[in-house]
């Protein structure tokens, strides 16, 4: 067993019942100190974590394209723009490909489609 291994770490955070939730709330708290030698540190790292979680949830995707250009004399060019977009809660990512919509038969226009009969205690429902 090496000695830098993840499985002692995790034992420990574990044991410890450290959260996201604790971190972000010890984070808070720091950041809301008067002094700024503690809050400064503390807002770096608050915004490093955030924006890790919001790559790896897939709320900030990065598109590169890459360009190769030749002039006359058989010089290339190659040239990468990148870029990152913030995906917001108004625009989720697009549904996997296996994502099926369901419409029931009275949605889809089905006719003839009678409703099911109240029960017993109650009051049934007209029939058309």
């Amino acid at each position: 067993m090496a000695f830098f291994v993840l499985s002692g770490a995790a034992l420990a955070i574990a044991e410890n019942h450290l959260t996201q939730k604790v971190l972000f709330d010890r984070l808070i708290m720091m950041i809301s100190d008067p002094d700024p030698k503690i809050s400064m540190p503390a807002l770096r790292e608050f915004n490093k974590l955030t924006r890790q979680l919001a790559i790896d949830n897939g709320r900030i995707a990065k598109a590169s394209q890459k360009q190769e250009t030749a002039d006359a004399s058989g010089n290339t060019t190659k040239r990468t723009l990148s870029t990152s977009v913030v995906r917001t809660l108004s625009s989720p990512p697009p549904p996997p490909a296996t994502y099926r919509e369901f419409h029931p038969p009275q949605a889809a226009g089905g006719s003839g489609v009678r409703p099911l009969p109240a029960a017993p205690d109650r009051e049934a429902p007209p029939h058309a």
